[in-house]
């Protein structure tokens, strides 16, 4: 039986609910959420085939998961610490079963796109399961529930993404969906029995000012980042949307500084482990789209070209499952390792595994096997990075701003997701072979090259990192 969490006792049982419960319920959340997201890219000519879209139509089934979930991540989170999260969780788990079971139906584009953009909303759930961990279960076991999130979240992106090359075999895309939505109600049945109510720790108004701000300006920021593949960095349109996301966010900085109860608690920017591990955060996201870029095109490539494996996609999800493998073994592991070797160099360990990933993939012409290898590097990078950046949140933010300082994290992986997609593309397809539209090796090459750069930089940021842990007071 599973044991009850323990909170007042003046809940109703049902209230109460149960510690495996609601960690199974958030974990199967998760999963179901991040095998569609990473099974959609391989899928996308035959969605685009199959609802008679113009390519950058197509796009935005990716663009909108993205700007929704990173837009309404931060006040998802800042809702979590000012109301109960069990009503707010159910909500965002249904607005993105919703969201999945949309493009199932659709019969055009439009209805497909508003699908996803519900689903991306719905994507903020995240941090409210941080904040939910944090509050209803002992520190250590909420450290290790962290770690099977992240570890989920690693197992459903390979998932997706072996699903989608046996579904394209022989069956409709929307298989995809059917499978993601099936098993998200699955987690929205265990959430409404399992997971308890958290009353918050106190309650607050909110900035809803700020919330308009900072969905403006990272709209902005963020729209101009996947733009800038098509029409280059140097573009107008792109250097607008850049500048003026950058203006507003200034301003948003400007308010939210001088605001008493603000969307985003900046001024815990100021101590240096918030500010490190959303660095961390920014560097998981841009080596995972990265990853998720380059390798499916050396795989995919024709063995021609001395360096392409001319491979399906089901091969492309076998070379990235030791990435999934990886973070599942290593998520769940990472408060004992903090234990071991302390939080500083936990994270340098996780930065160093993405430079160390990047560069063993400078020799796949030579010995493809090596891509496996960097795989399972990398997945280092998300199953301890990630997992580190949410439990020291929980260690050192106070306790009513877990989740919205979750949520900023969850943001800074996004944006770096963005740019790790974009620039390794554009890096990419930058450098042809003569005489055709095939990427040259070179590309490749200079893209590792960059992601090495950042896992460098982040590496040596790191080992400024306290330490110890020091908790701080409301």
């Amino acid at each position: 039986m599973n044991p009850p969490v323990s909170l007042p006792t003046h809940l109703p049982a049902r209230r109460r609910g149960s510690a495996n419960g609601t960690l199974f319920a958030l974990v199967t959340m998760f999963f179901g959420f991040m095998m569609l997201e990473n099974g959609l890219p391989p899928a996308l000519p035959a969605i685009q085939q199959a609802v008679h879209a113009s390519t950058p139509t197509i796009a935005w089934i990716l663009t909108g998961v993205m700007l929704a979930s990173a837009i309404l991540t931060p006040l998802t989170g800042r809702l979590g610490d000012i109301r109960n999260k069990r009503p707010l969780l159910l909500a965002a788990m249904s607005i993105a079963a919703l969201g999945t079971l949309l493009p199932a139906l659709a019969p055009n584009v439009i209805l497909l796109t508003v699908g996803q953009i519900l689903q991306g909303a719905g994507g903020g759930y995240l941090a409210l399961a941080v904040g939910i961990l944090n509050d209803t279960q002992p520190p250590e076991k909420a450290r290790r529930g962290n770690g099977f999130l992240i570890a989920a979240g690693g197992v459903g992106t390979v998932a997706g993404l072996l699903l989608i090359g046996v579904i394209l075999r022989s069956l409709s895309y929307t298989w995809l969906y059917w499978i993601a939505f099936a098993i998200m109600l699955v987690a929205i049945a265990a959430a409404w029995r399992y997971v308890p109510s958290t009353p918050p720790a106190r309650r607050g108004p909110v900035d809803w000012r700020g919330a308009v701000l900072f969905a403006a300006g990272l709209a902005l920021v963020l729209l101009g980042i996947t733009m800038a593949a098509g029409h280059g960095w140097t573009a107008p349109l792109v250097l607008g949307l850049l500048g003026s996301g950058i203006l507003v966010l200034a301003v948003f900085t400007t308010i939210e500084i001088r605001t008493p109860e603000p969307l985003v608690a900046l001024s815990l920017l100021r101590r240096k482990p918030v500010l490190l591990v959303c660095t961390v955060a920014f560097v998981a996201g841009f080596g995972t789209t990265a990853l998720l870029i380059a390798i499916p095109m050396l795989v995919a490539l024709p063995s021609i070209t001395g360096y392409g494996l001319g491979g399906t996609a089901t091969l492309t999800g076998l070379y990235l499952l030791p990435f999934g493998v990886m973070g599942l073994v290593s998520a769940p592991l990472t408060a004992r390792l903090e234990r071991l070797i302390g939080p500083r160099w936990v994270l340098a360990f996780s930065n160093a595994a993405m430079l160390t990933g990047a560069l063993i993939l400078l020799a796949a012409p030579h010995a493809p096997w090596t891509i496996a290898v960097a795989s399972a590097t990398i997945g280092l990078t998300i199953g301890i990075g990630m997992t580190q950046t949410m439990n020291v949140v929980t260690a050192i933010v106070p306790a009513e701003r877990v989740a919205s300082t979750s949520a900023l994290t969850l943001v800074s992986r996004a944006v770096g997701g963005a740019l790790g997609s974009q620039i390794s593309a554009g890096l990419i397809a930058s450098f042809t072979l003569p005489g055709t539209a095939l990427p040259a090796w070179i590309g490749f090459a200079t893209a590792f090259l960059v992601l090495s750069a950042v896992g460098l930089i982040a590496f040596l940021m790191s080992l400024s990192f306290p330490a110890r842990l020091t908790p701080a007071t409301p």
